[in-house]
């Protein structure tokens, strides 16, 4: 099957397989990018005989960097304001056609999963991630709100982890995800490169713990809370949730 534009399709054992090859640019998002594979999803959704879509990135150092935002800075320094709204219009429609997707869909978040590269991963039906996942939302870092469809996904994480998620942008480890839900299987890194949404409850491993277990309980108390009054008067809490342990 060929490929294009930083991006491999595969058809393996009647499951399309869509690889980001990408790696100078930890498999960022190009607009040419966000069109092959919307083209080429909508191509297997309407195949019977496939039966299942993967998403993962090339080698083990990311999964996906999110959206090309050196491609939309000079843009908008050419003054081409178009371009971003062409942009993220087509990398809406593809993450609307991956999250209604009538097959079963999967995405292998090893290594780096940020930006949009979350968003990309989070519409797949089953997310799997790997001890070497890195899952951070810049965007929500410097206050800006969960973008690419991520505000219901959050909310369905467990107590108020979703809202604490949000407002914080801490980044997880993949022991961090399974807490949350965000992530729906934890696998070897050795076996990414076999994995199959039809078969990956065969090759499922028990995660670590999570400090976010830990510190659940405060969490919900204090991210459950409705005024900065009333979370000020909540002791302060000493262990930190870490970019390396959470």
């Amino acid at each position: 099957m060929p490929s294009t534009n930083h991006v491999e399709f595969h058809l393996r054992a009647r499951v399309g397989e869509i690889v980001l090859n990408r790696p100078e640019e930890l498999h960022a998002l190009s607009l040419p990018m966000i069109e092959a594979m919307d083209g080429q999803l909508a191509e297997w959704i309407a195949d019977p005989k496939v039966v299942g879509i993967t998403i993962r990135g090339k080698g083990t150092q990311s999964f996906c960097a999110g959206s090309d935002q050196r491609a939309l800075y000079r843009a908008l320094r050419a003054g081409d304001r178009a371009y971003g709204r062409v942009f993220f219009e087509k990398f809406y429609r593809l993450l609307h056609r991956i999250e209604r997707c009538p097959k079963p869909t999967m995405s292998v978040m090893d290594g780096a999963t940020t930006g949009g590269g979350v968003a990309l991963a989070m519409q797949c039906q089953k997310r799997i991630v790997t001890r070497n996942t890195y899952f951070s939302t810049a965007e929500c870092r410097v206050g800006y709100f969960p973008d690419g469809g991520l505000g219901p996904i959050l909310g369905r994480c467990p107590g108020e982890q979703g809202l604490f998620f949000a407002l914080t942008g801490v980044a997880l480890r993949g022991r961090g995800l399974i807490q949350t839900g965000l992530a729906t299987h934890l696998v070897a890194e050795g076996q990414v490169n076999m994995l199959s949404p039809l078969l990956i409850d065969h090759l499922e491993a028990a995660p670590d713990h999570s400090q976010l277990a830990d510190l659940e309980p405060t969490i919900n108390q204090v991210f459950g809370l409705s005024s900065i009054k009333d979370i000020l008067g909540v002791p302060v809490v000493r262990p930190r949730i870490t970019e390396t342990t959470a």
